[in-house]
C-alpha cells in the first residue's frame, strides 16, 4: 500500500510539472535528443542486450555445479560454524 502512494505522488507531482523538467525553464521536447540518436540507442539496445543475456546464460551454464559453498580451493571440507570459545576463557580476569 506505502509503494502505491509513493507511485502515486511521483505520478501526480510529474503531472503537475508537465511539460516542464526544470520548472518554468526546460520543456521534455526542448531536453529530448534528436531523433536519429535514439533510433540509434534503440537498434543497439536490440542487438546488445541479447548478446550479454546470451553470454550470461552461456557462463551460467558453463560453471554450473562447480561452485560448493561447503567446499574450499583445495577440495576439503569446511564447516561454517563458528567454534564458541570454552566457558572458563570468558570469565579470565
Amino acid at each position: 500500500m506505502t509503494s502505491l502512494f509513493f507511485v502515486a505522488a511521483f505520478l501526480s507531482l510529474g503531472v503537475m510539472f508537465w511539460p516542464y523538467m526544470i520548472p518554468y525553464s526546460l520543456t521534455v521536447a526542448n531536453a529530448a535528443v534528436p531523433d536519429v540518436s535514439l533510433r540509434f540507442l534503440l537498434f543497439g539496445g536490440i542487438v546488445v542486450l541479447p548478446v550479454i543475456v546470451a553470454y550470461t546464460i552461456g557462463v551460467y551454464w558453463i560453471f554450473r555445479g562447480k561452485v560448493d559453498k561447503h567446499r574450499d580451493r583445495r577440495g576439503t571440507s569446511r564447516d561454517f560454524t563458528l567454534a564458541r570459545a570454552p566457558a572458563e576463557a570468558s570469565t579470565r580476569k
